[in-house]
């Protein structure tokens, strides 16, 4: 048998602003004056800079979240970067201390200076989406992405120039307002690719995202014949991007990307009520269409039947 003798409790007063100073060895050297800490327990968290003195010293108030909250430091000077390798630039706040200590190293980050093309996005599929833009995100991902500034050459070819890259960092291209393309080889620079610490003739290359049928009928509220003659799919994640497909019949057929979408339609009797879910493959998806209340007034009768 087991009893309880005795309880005791505590107050527990969490501590969640936490005072982090260090010293970063060889900043002044690399003309280093502030360092950021990206909070990597929260990708929303907005970044924290903190001044960087002459001997290499900082201070920062990090939040700690349910006792433990993990963090990167970054830096921003060209050909130079926090030493990264075994995770040396990230430190996690654990516990209840009000105070912390992190300590870096600045190591030289070799760069490379990238031109070429981006092929693949055409008019058609961008237009009224915003402006087209290359972002190269880094395998590290406390650092900030690289805006890669484009020309428009010709429908679906851009060209672009001077880019700096960090030597062996593996890039992931992304494309920001042009989400029905995708980019799917990352980019890495190695030595031996550079002449006199250049590169050119780099492509990237962006291909459309695959499309699954997605098809049904339509089913009305009164069991009448549907008037609809047009449907409009809209991207509930990104609502600029519609897609629309004329109709005749109780019946639609359309061709959509991975997502989740809901409907509108032209019609003057009806009004949908369904939304779609289109994950990998083809899909089949009656559209529930509700017309107006019958209102009408119902003849007295002494016994109603319910069915048949």
């Amino acid at each position: 048998d087991v009893k309880i003798t005795e309880v005791v409790i505590e107050e527990y007063a969490p501590v969640n602003d936490v005072t982090v100073s260090g010293t970063i060895t060889g900043a002044a050297a690399a003309g280093v004056t502030k360092v950021s800490f990206k909070n990597l327990s929260d990708e929303d968290a907005e970044l924290v800079q903190a001044d960087v003195d002459a001997d290499g010293k900082y201070t920062a108030v990090l939040k700690r979240i349910n006792g433990e909250t993990r963090y990167a430091a970054v830096v921003t000077a060209t050909g130079y970067k926090i030493q990264d390798a075994d995770d040396a630039d990230k430190f996690t706040l654990i516990g209840n201390g009000a105070t912390a200590t992190a300590d870096f190293t600045i190591v030289e980050a070799p760069m490379a200076t990238l031109s070429g093309t981006l092929t693949g996005p055409m008019d058609a599929l961008i237009a009224g989406k915003g402006d087209l833009t290359l972002k190269l995100m880094p395998d590290n991902t406390a650092m900030a992405p690289i805006e890669v500034p484009i020309t428009k050459v010709s429908d679906g070819n851009y060209s672009f120039e001077n880019v700096k890259v960090e030597i062996d960092r593996t890039y992931t291209p992304v494309l920001v307002n042009a989400d029905d393309y995708e980019i799917k080889d990352d980019l890495k620079v190695v030595e031996s690719d550079l002449t006199d610490g250049k590169k050119d003739g780099v492509v990237i290359t962006a291909t459309a995202k695959p499309v699954y049928k997605v098809s049904g009928k339509f089913v009305t509220s009164n069991r009448e014949d549907s008037d609809v003659t047009k449907i409009t799919f809209k991207n509930i994640d990104t609502p600029a991007y519609t897609y629309s497909v004329d109709v005749t019949g109780n019946t639609y057929e359309i061709d959509l990307r991975d997502a989740t979408y809901e409907t509108s339609v032209v019609s003057e009797a009806f009004e949908p009520f369904d939304h779609v879910i289109v994950d990998g493959e083809d899909v089949t998806n009656d559209i529930y269409l509700i017309g107006e209340a019958d209102t009408s007034e119902v003849s007295y009768r002494e016994t109603i039947t319910v069915g048949t």
